[in-house]
């Protein structure tokens, strides 16, 4: 069987993603859907939606509701690890667990979850304006609001994971001598 790294991923951006990357999925076959039929009622000869057009519909449902079933398991995978792992700590002798420097060990970490939060953040703001940007820059024709739709989702999925990898790789170095 191949990678699974939704199911596998205690990420949620990476356990999420197929249900978003479903719902843009669907949201831009129901533009093309209610684009056509617009161009279609608006021609002076006589035409018809075609079996092609119902395909694609049904197509975009299922990607939306796939996408939709595996984040639930997802979630639901990471909440077992997570609850089995708590389930070991309980029963871990109490040496293992705890340390004299526990408060500054978790000051540290907190300090920690909110510099990645804000450079997360960040990312999430830069990706959702080089969407805006690229999206001006390939011109506003029919199919704008589904290439921006398309593009602030990649944005804003890739951006976080950018600015964070790159974060980490900054402040793991140490000053240079």
């Amino acid at each position: 069987m191949g990678r699974r790294p939704s199911l596998d991923s205690d990420t949620l951006t990476v356990q999420l993603a197929p249900a978003l990357l479903g719902m843009a999925t669907a949201a831009t076959v129901a533009h093309g859907y209610f684009l056509t039929t617009r161009m279609v009622a608006g021609w002076d000869r006589p035409a018809e939606l075609t079996s092609g057009i119902y395909v694609e519909i049904i197509g975009g449902l299922l990607v939306a509701a796939i996408g939709l079933v595996t984040s639930i398991r997802a979630l639901l995978a990471s909440a077992s690890r997570r609850s089995a792992a708590a389930r070991r700590l309980e029963r871990a002798p109490p040496y293992l667990t705890s340390s004299p420097s526990d408060g500054e060990t978790g000051a540290r970490v907190v300090l920690d979850l909110v510099v990645l939060m804000l450079v997360g953040a960040a990312g999430v703001a830069l990706g959702w304006l080089a969407a805006v940007w690229i999206a001006g820059l390939l011109g506003q024709g029919p199919f704008y609001a589904s290439r921006l739709a398309s593009l602030a989702l990649l944005g804003i999925l890739l951006g976080p994971a950018v600015t964070v990898s790159t974060w980490r790789r900054i402040s793991r170095r140490g000053p240079e001598k």
